[in-house]
């Protein structure tokens, strides 16, 4: 008898217990920056977004001398996800699925001028709050012009 409660006990245990890793995991999208490095990054709870905007070693200069001038050769990575909660800390949320990838590369025109090259890797054009598309110049403007994150 003593032996059967105990199988029952365990059997019961263990049914109890999932992994939901597994079930997360398919929820989340990583990206790979190939070797950028994040010089910021934000949440939207309200939008339920977050970004993290990666920029190769120029891009990193650019942002921490903060002077607003940029030089050929800045590549900077802007990428969005939609945030899913987090079942083991109740009020947090991580990175779900990737909604768009925007990129931003600052080149020397033939004529020895900036130009300035945007796309839209993956994903969907950000829209304003009206649904209207976000003109490239607008993106444009707003990731090259992000305050970086500095820690202590």
């Amino acid at each position: 008898m003593k032996s059967r409660l105990f199988f029952t006990a365990c059997i019961s245990l263990l049914a109890g217990c999932t992994n939901h890793a597994n079930e997360l995991n398919h929820k989340r999208e990583i990206f790979d920056a190939e070797g950028q490095e994040v010089i910021t990054s934000s949440a939207n709870q309200v939008r339920g977004i977050m970004t993290i905007l990666y920029g190769n070693r120029n891009a990193e200069i650019a942002a921490l001398n903060g002077s607003g001038v940029h030089k050929p050769g800045e590549i900077y990575t802007l990428t969005t996800w939609g945030q899913i909660g987090n079942p083991r800390w109740y009020g947090s949320n991580f990175s779900g699925k990737i909604l768009s990838v925007e990129s931003v590369i600052i080149l020397k025109s033939a004529q020895g001028k900036l130009s300035v090259s945007y796309k839209l890797l993956k994903g969907y054009a950000p829209k304003e709050t009206n649904g209207e598309i976000i003109k490239p110049q607008t993106r444009i403007d707003m990731i090259i012009n992000q305050q970086p994150s500095v820690f202590p």
